[in-house]
Protein backbone atom coordinates (compact mmCIF):
# COMPACT_ATOMS: atom_id res chain seq x y z
CA UNK A 1 0.00 0.00 0.00
CA UNK A 2 3.12 2.26 0.69
CA UNK A 3 4.93 1.01 -2.56
CA UNK A 4 1.51 2.38 -4.12
CA UNK A 5 1.01 5.99 -2.54
CA UNK A 6 4.33 6.72 -3.36
CA UNK A 7 4.15 5.71 -6.89
CA UNK A 8 1.20 7.87 -6.82
CA UNK A 9 2.40 10.84 -5.11
CA UNK A 10 5.81 10.33 -7.93
CA UNK A 11 3.52 10.77 -10.40
CA UNK A 12 1.74 13.62 -9.49
CA UNK A 13 5.02 15.24 -8.79
CA UNK A 14 5.98 14.67 -12.42
CA UNK A 15 2.66 15.64 -13.67
CA UNK A 16 3.16 19.18 -12.14
CA UNK A 17 6.26 19.62 -13.05
CA UNK A 18 5.44 18.76 -16.72
CA UNK A 19 2.76 21.29 -16.60
CA UNK A 20 4.57 23.91 -15.28
CA UNK A 21 7.38 23.45 -18.08
CA UNK A 22 4.30 23.05 -20.78
CA UNK A 23 2.74 25.77 -19.53
CA UNK A 24 5.89 28.61 -20.22
CA UNK A 25 6.12 26.84 -23.78
CA UNK A 26 2.63 27.14 -24.48
CA UNK A 27 2.56 30.95 -23.93
CA UNK A 28 5.48 31.24 -26.17
CA UNK A 29 4.08 29.78 -29.08
CA UNK A 30 0.49 31.26 -28.32
CA UNK A 31 2.16 34.79 -29.29
CA UNK A 32 3.00 33.02 -32.52
CA UNK A 33 -0.26 32.24 -33.16
CA UNK A 34 -2.05 35.42 -32.07
CA UNK A 35 0.50 37.31 -34.36
CA UNK A 36 -0.24 35.61 -37.21
CA UNK A 37 -1.91 37.73 -40.06
CA UNK A 38 -3.35 36.46 -43.39
CA UNK A 39 -5.23 39.04 -46.50
CA UNK A 40 -7.40 35.49 -46.78
CA UNK A 41 -7.47 34.80 -43.65
CA UNK A 42 -11.13 33.50 -44.19
CA UNK A 43 -9.59 31.00 -45.73
CA UNK A 44 -7.15 29.94 -43.04
CA UNK A 45 -9.36 26.56 -42.50
CA UNK A 46 -9.77 25.58 -45.63
CA UNK A 47 -5.67 25.53 -46.45
CA UNK A 48 -5.52 23.98 -42.70
CA UNK A 49 -7.75 21.27 -43.47
CA UNK A 50 -6.52 20.68 -47.34
CA UNK A 51 -2.73 21.39 -46.49
CA UNK A 52 -1.98 20.33 -43.06
CA UNK A 53 -0.50 16.81 -42.36
CA UNK A 54 -1.08 16.29 -38.99
CA UNK A 55 -0.87 12.08 -37.12
CA UNK A 56 -3.34 10.43 -35.53
CA UNK A 57 -2.24 7.54 -32.91
CA UNK A 58 -5.17 5.02 -33.15
CA UNK A 59 -4.91 2.74 -30.21
CA UNK A 60 -7.13 0.71 -27.66
CA UNK A 61 -4.68 3.11 -25.04
CA UNK A 62 -2.95 1.54 -22.68
CA UNK A 63 -0.58 0.49 -25.50
CA UNK A 64 2.54 3.19 -25.14
CA UNK A 65 0.99 6.56 -25.87
CA UNK A 66 2.62 8.05 -22.97
CA UNK A 67 5.87 7.05 -24.02
CA UNK A 68 5.67 8.48 -28.01
CA UNK A 69 4.49 10.93 -26.74
CA UNK A 70 7.43 11.81 -24.64
CA UNK A 71 9.68 11.02 -27.29
CA UNK A 72 8.46 13.16 -30.02
CA UNK A 73 8.19 15.70 -27.49
CA UNK A 74 11.75 15.79 -28.11
CA UNK A 75 11.64 16.42 -31.94
CA UNK A 76 11.48 19.22 -33.78
CA UNK A 77 8.91 20.57 -35.80
CA UNK A 78 5.98 19.08 -33.68
CA UNK A 79 3.59 19.71 -31.54
CA UNK A 80 2.36 16.60 -29.64
CA UNK A 81 -1.34 16.10 -27.49
CA UNK A 82 -1.61 13.23 -25.03
CA UNK A 83 -4.57 14.99 -23.42
CA UNK A 84 -5.95 17.79 -25.40
CA UNK A 85 -9.09 18.97 -24.45
CA UNK A 86 -11.94 18.20 -25.01
CA UNK A 87 -10.61 14.91 -24.42
CA UNK A 88 -13.71 13.29 -26.28
CA UNK A 89 -14.44 11.19 -23.46
CA UNK A 90 -18.03 10.29 -23.64
CA UNK A 91 -17.73 11.68 -27.25
CA UNK A 92 -15.39 8.96 -28.49
CA UNK A 93 -18.15 6.16 -27.63
CA UNK A 94 -21.05 8.32 -29.21
CA UNK A 95 -18.37 8.43 -32.84
CA UNK A 96 -17.83 4.25 -32.15
CA UNK A 97 -21.84 3.53 -32.57
CA UNK A 98 -22.71 6.59 -35.18
CA UNK A 99 -19.91 6.69 -37.22
CA UNK A 100 -21.45 5.55 -40.23
CA UNK A 101 -25.32 6.76 -39.72
CA UNK A 102 -24.41 10.35 -39.00
CA UNK A 103 -21.15 10.69 -40.63
CA UNK A 104 -21.66 14.90 -40.64
CA UNK A 105 -22.56 15.29 -36.78
CA UNK A 106 -19.26 13.48 -36.59
CA UNK A 107 -17.22 15.36 -38.57
CA UNK A 108 -18.31 18.74 -37.31
CA UNK A 109 -17.54 17.41 -34.05
CA UNK A 110 -14.09 16.59 -34.67
CA UNK A 111 -13.54 19.93 -36.69
CA UNK A 112 -14.81 22.11 -33.86
CA UNK A 113 -12.81 20.16 -31.49
CA UNK A 114 -9.14 19.76 -33.50
CA UNK A 115 -9.25 22.30 -35.91
CA UNK A 116 -7.30 24.73 -33.87
CA UNK A 117 -5.06 22.67 -32.66
CA UNK A 118 -3.88 21.57 -36.09
CA UNK A 119 -4.30 25.11 -36.94
CA UNK A 120 -2.09 26.33 -34.57
CA UNK A 121 0.89 23.72 -35.55
CA UNK A 122 0.28 24.74 -39.37
CA UNK A 123 1.11 28.48 -38.36
CA UNK A 124 4.09 27.55 -36.70
CA UNK A 125 5.17 25.00 -39.28
CA UNK A 126 5.15 22.57 -36.96
CA UNK A 127 3.31 18.46 -37.29
CA UNK A 128 0.07 18.07 -35.36
CA UNK A 129 0.41 14.90 -33.49
CA UNK A 130 -2.33 13.57 -31.00
CA UNK A 131 -1.74 9.89 -29.23
CA UNK A 132 -5.03 10.47 -27.21
CA UNK A 133 -6.69 7.06 -28.02
CA UNK A 134 -9.90 9.02 -27.56
CA UNK A 135 -9.39 10.10 -31.01
CA UNK A 136 -9.50 6.54 -32.40
CA UNK A 137 -13.64 6.00 -33.50
CA UNK A 138 -13.39 9.55 -34.96
CA UNK A 139 -10.29 8.09 -37.72
CA UNK A 140 -12.82 8.00 -40.89
CA UNK A 141 -13.84 11.89 -39.76
CA UNK A 142 -10.21 12.61 -39.50
CA UNK A 143 -8.88 10.86 -42.60
CA UNK A 144 -12.06 12.36 -44.59
CA UNK A 145 -11.87 16.34 -43.13
CA UNK A 146 -7.60 16.15 -43.72
CA UNK A 147 -6.64 14.34 -47.12
CA UNK A 148 -3.15 14.74 -45.90
CA UNK A 149 -3.21 13.18 -42.50
CA UNK A 150 -1.26 10.00 -41.08
CA UNK A 151 -2.37 7.66 -38.69
CA UNK A 152 -0.32 5.36 -36.54
CA UNK A 153 -1.76 2.00 -35.27
CA UNK A 154 -0.38 1.22 -31.99
CA UNK A 155 -0.97 -2.33 -30.71
CA UNK A 156 -0.58 -4.26 -27.42
CA UNK A 157 -0.65 -7.50 -26.09
CA UNK A 158 -4.23 -8.39 -25.05
CA UNK A 159 -2.89 -9.84 -21.65
CA UNK A 160 -1.23 -6.84 -20.77
CA UNK A 161 -3.79 -4.88 -21.79
CA UNK A 162 -6.55 -7.18 -20.15
CA UNK A 163 -4.15 -6.81 -16.77
CA UNK A 164 -4.03 -2.73 -16.87
CA UNK A 165 -7.53 -2.56 -17.13
CA UNK A 166 -8.43 -4.21 -14.01
CA UNK A 167 -5.92 -2.59 -12.27
CA UNK A 168 -7.87 0.47 -13.21
CA UNK A 169 -10.99 -1.40 -12.35
CA UNK A 170 -12.58 -0.67 -15.57
CA UNK A 171 -15.84 -1.73 -16.09
CA UNK A 172 -16.51 -2.06 -12.93
CA UNK A 173 -16.88 0.40 -10.28
CA UNK A 174 -19.11 3.59 -13.00
CA UNK A 175 -16.10 5.83 -12.77
CA UNK A 176 -15.55 8.61 -15.14
CA UNK A 177 -12.98 6.82 -16.95
CA UNK A 178 -15.52 4.51 -17.88
CA UNK A 179 -17.78 7.38 -19.60
CA UNK A 180 -18.23 6.71 -23.18
CA UNK A 181 -16.38 3.29 -22.70
CA UNK A 182 -17.86 1.07 -25.83
CA UNK A 183 -19.79 -2.25 -24.54
CA UNK A 184 -21.34 -5.30 -26.69
CA UNK A 185 -25.23 -4.49 -28.05
CA UNK A 186 -25.83 -7.30 -26.21
CA UNK A 187 -26.23 -5.75 -22.69
CA UNK A 188 -28.23 -8.73 -21.17
CA UNK A 189 -24.90 -11.18 -22.20
CA UNK A 190 -22.82 -8.40 -21.54
CA UNK A 191 -24.28 -7.90 -17.14
CA UNK A 192 -23.18 -11.69 -17.41
CA UNK A 193 -19.52 -11.69 -18.64
CA UNK A 194 -16.52 -11.11 -16.36
CA UNK A 195 -14.48 -7.80 -16.21
CA UNK A 196 -11.58 -9.82 -18.40
CA UNK A 197 -14.17 -10.78 -21.05
CA UNK A 198 -15.51 -7.36 -21.13
CA UNK A 199 -12.06 -5.67 -21.37
CA UNK A 200 -10.93 -8.59 -23.73
CA UNK A 201 -13.95 -7.78 -26.05
CA UNK A 202 -12.71 -3.83 -25.43
CA UNK A 203 -9.40 -5.16 -27.54
CA UNK A 204 -10.82 -7.00 -29.81
CA UNK A 205 -13.35 -4.68 -31.27
CA UNK A 206 -11.42 -1.42 -30.99
CA UNK A 207 -8.47 -3.01 -32.94
CA UNK A 208 -11.14 -4.82 -35.53
CA UNK A 209 -12.24 -0.89 -36.16
CA UNK A 210 -8.74 0.20 -36.80
CA UNK A 211 -8.51 -2.67 -39.38
CA UNK A 212 -11.69 -2.22 -41.53
CA UNK A 213 -10.21 1.90 -41.42
CA UNK A 214 -7.33 0.51 -42.75
CA UNK A 215 -9.01 -0.80 -45.61
CA UNK A 216 -11.32 2.27 -46.17
CA UNK A 217 -8.25 4.81 -45.54
CA UNK A 218 -5.51 3.21 -47.73
CA UNK A 219 -2.66 1.06 -45.78
CA UNK A 220 0.16 3.48 -47.56
CA UNK A 221 -1.61 6.46 -44.45
CA UNK A 222 -0.68 3.94 -41.42
CA UNK A 223 1.86 3.03 -40.05
CA UNK A 224 1.46 -0.06 -37.72
CA UNK A 225 3.36 -0.86 -34.55
CA UNK A 226 3.36 -3.53 -31.73
CA UNK A 227 4.19 -1.83 -28.43
CA UNK A 228 6.22 -4.75 -27.21
CA UNK A 229 8.52 -3.83 -30.01
CA UNK A 230 8.12 -0.11 -29.53
CA UNK A 231 9.31 -0.09 -25.74
CA UNK A 232 13.09 -2.11 -26.31
CA UNK A 233 13.76 -1.45 -30.16
CA UNK A 234 14.89 2.07 -30.78
CA UNK A 235 14.66 1.10 -34.45
CA UNK A 236 10.72 1.06 -34.26
CA UNK A 237 10.98 4.78 -33.12
CA UNK A 238 13.06 5.91 -35.65
CA UNK A 239 10.85 4.74 -38.01
CA UNK A 240 7.84 6.55 -36.26
CA UNK A 241 9.78 9.09 -36.45
CA UNK A 242 10.37 9.07 -40.28
CA UNK A 243 7.23 8.27 -41.06
CA UNK A 244 5.25 11.27 -39.14
CA UNK A 245 8.13 13.15 -41.21
CA UNK A 246 10.17 14.24 -38.09
CA UNK A 247 13.89 13.48 -38.07
CA UNK A 248 14.73 10.93 -35.46
CA UNK A 249 16.19 11.99 -32.34
CA UNK A 250 20.14 10.78 -31.56
CA UNK A 251 20.60 7.00 -30.93
CA UNK A 252 22.22 7.58 -27.42
CA UNK A 253 19.26 10.44 -26.67
CA UNK A 254 16.62 8.02 -27.84
CA UNK A 255 17.74 4.71 -26.57
CA UNK A 256 17.85 7.07 -22.99
CA UNK A 257 14.31 8.03 -23.50
CA UNK A 258 13.06 4.14 -24.44
CA UNK A 259 14.54 2.62 -21.23
CA UNK A 260 12.89 5.05 -18.80
CA UNK A 261 8.82 4.03 -19.12
CA UNK A 262 6.59 6.32 -18.02
CA UNK A 263 2.49 5.60 -16.87
CA UNK A 264 3.36 2.40 -15.94
CA UNK A 265 0.51 0.30 -14.43
CA UNK A 266 1.68 -0.48 -10.97
CA UNK A 267 0.46 -3.16 -9.20
CA UNK A 268 -1.27 -5.50 -11.59
CA UNK A 269 -0.40 -8.97 -12.88
CA UNK A 270 0.15 -11.02 -15.98
CA UNK A 271 -3.30 -12.40 -16.77
CA UNK A 272 -4.10 -15.84 -18.04
CA UNK A 273 -6.25 -15.81 -21.01
CA UNK A 274 -9.27 -18.86 -21.18
CA UNK A 275 -9.40 -20.51 -23.82
CA UNK A 276 -12.99 -19.28 -25.10
CA UNK A 277 -11.75 -15.64 -24.42
CA UNK A 278 -9.09 -16.73 -26.75
CA UNK A 279 -10.98 -17.13 -29.06
CA UNK A 280 -12.92 -14.27 -29.18
CA UNK A 281 -9.76 -12.48 -30.12
CA UNK A 282 -9.46 -13.51 -33.76
CA UNK A 283 -6.64 -10.10 -34.00
CA UNK A 284 -4.25 -11.54 -31.45
CA UNK A 285 -3.34 -14.54 -33.69
CA UNK A 286 -3.04 -12.03 -36.48
CA UNK A 287 -0.89 -9.70 -34.87
CA UNK A 288 1.06 -12.39 -32.41
CA UNK A 289 1.61 -15.48 -34.37
CA UNK A 290 4.79 -15.38 -34.75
Amino acid sequence: MINEYYHKSLDLLKRWWNRNRQFLGEEAERRTVYTYKDRDIDKLHERVLNEASPCFVLSTGRAGTALLTKILSYHRGVSVEHNPIPELTFHSGYAYKHWKDKDVVCRAMIDAARYEYVRNAFIRNEIFVETNPRITFFAHQLASLFPKAKFIHLIRHPADFIASGIARNWYNEGRIRDEGKIKAEKRTEWEKWSQADKIAWLWQETNAFIEEFKEQCGRDRIHTVRAEDFFKDANVSREISMFIGLEPLPDKALEKLISKRVNVQHGKDKVELASETLQSMPLMQKYYSS
